[in-house]
C-alpha cells in the first residue's frame, strides 16, 4: 500500500514536468493514450510502422 502511494506521488510531481511524449514503436497506441488520458496538457505521440497497428489503433482510442 505505502509503495502505491509513493509511486502516486512520484506521478504527481513528474506531472509538472512531462510537456511532451513520444511512444515510439506503439503498437495499437494504449500506452500512448493512457498516458494522454493521466497528463492531458501533455503533447503525445504514438509512432509506428506495423500497417496492422497503424489500423488498429483508431479502434483502441474509441474502446479506452
Amino acid at each position: 500500500q505505502k509503495k502505491f502511494e509513493l509511486e502516486l506521488e512520484q506521478i504527481d510531481i513528474l506531472s509538472n514536468y512531462l510537456k511532451n511524449i513520444l511512444d515510439i514503436g506503439t503498437g495499437a497506441g494504449i500506452l500512448a493514450i493512457c498516458t494522454k488520458k493521466m497528463w492531458q496538457d501533455a503533447c503525445v505521440l504514438g509512432t509506428d510502422i506495423d500497417p496492422i497497428a497503424i489500423e488498429v489503433a483508431p479502434i483502441v482510442l474509441t474502446i479506452l
